[in-house]
């Protein structure tokens, strides 16, 4: 509001034969009123009003996870912390053993190879000896056939870098809510090496029974709509029952928290672009999906 003797309000009225003691003390609340209102039409007359009414500002989103990550942890404390045991884009099939594939490899090389002769000769002074070396090159091929395991049960996916990102974002989110998680290849050697099963498959197997009590399994599945181009098939099961205990699909699309300012350009303020989600986002969202799905099934 401005200083009260800098308004023309105040001008006028001291040109008024009013402004004396004797009128002012007569005068002084309607005088009052008059300021006041003329006051407030002078402060309106300050703003804008050809243009468009300002908004206030959105208010940021912010999703709270608290409530999902406890009613989880709730549920999976009442099953006594199951130690689960991640396939991440390994589908375990209906496989016994690993299929082996016989390879078969030709290599080539160049040799070289020597050939030595000698002739002797009688004369006066004695026996003359002549020795010739002879070289030449040849082409030798050999085959050469293997066999070898193949491993079907792995699926593209991701870069390596970024899968490993996102594997191990996703597991902190859910070690954060309780769950114990056990290495599937640690799993399966030590099986192997306590039982003396040498084939993979039957390893894995055994290690599922003896080692784990649930199998988790996230497969990436491509899809256009997804931030990172793949969505996310999720199972957990139980090997000891063979029984499945949740099953779903999600393309775990993240909430942005984000306040869009609006920021200067050539034509003027605009409200700046949507911030585009993160592989961090997208391992939220789908530890979220994880977290929400399998509550409601346990």
């Amino acid at each position: 509001m401005p200083p009260l003797m800098a308004t023309p309000t105040i001008s006028l009225i001291k040109r008024t034969a009013f402004f004396n003691k004797a009128g002012f003390r007569n005068f002084l609340p309607e005088l009052v009123l008059v300021v006041l209102i003329l006051s407030n039409c002078c402060r309106a007359d300050t703003y804008r009003s050809d243009g468009e009414p300002v908004l206030p500002a959105p208010a940021p989103v912010v999703e709270d996870d608290r409530p999902a990550v406890g009613a989880f942890a709730q549920r999976y404390w009442a099953h006594k912390s199951p130690r689960i045991v991640l396939f991440w884009n390994r589908e375990m099939s209906d496989e016994t053993e690993r299929k082996k594939v016989l390879t078969e490899t030709t290599e080539s090389a160049d040799r070289y190879s020597e050939t030595e002769t000698t002739d002797v000769t009688n004369s006066d002074s004695g026996q003359n000896k002549l020795r010739e070396l002879e070289g030449f090159k040849k082409n030798v091929t050999v085959k050469k056939t293997s066999e070898e395991a193949q491993d079907d049960n792995q699926r593209e996916g991701l870069s390596e870098k970024t899968e490993f990102l996102l594997r191990k974002a996703v597991m902190d989110k859910l070690a954060a809510a309780g769950v114990r998680f056990i290495d599937r290849a640690m799993m399966i050697r030590t099986t192997a090496l306590h039982q003396g099963y040498i084939e993979a498959q039957t390893a894995e197997t055994h290690g599922l029974l003896n080692q784990a009590d649930w199998l988790m399994e996230v497969l990436l599945v491509p899809d256009g709509d997804a931030p990172l181009g793949y969505g996310f098939r999720v199972a957990l099961k139980n090997p000891r029952t063979s029984s499945v205990l949740s099953e779903f699909y999600t393309s775990a699309l993240p909430v942005i928290r984000q306040q869009r300012r609006f920021v200067a350009r050539h034509g003027g303020f605009e409200r700046e672009p949507p911030r585009q989600a993160t592989l961090y986002d997208v391992a939220d969202a789908l530890s979220r999906d994880i977290l929400r799905e399998f509550e409601q099934s346990l």
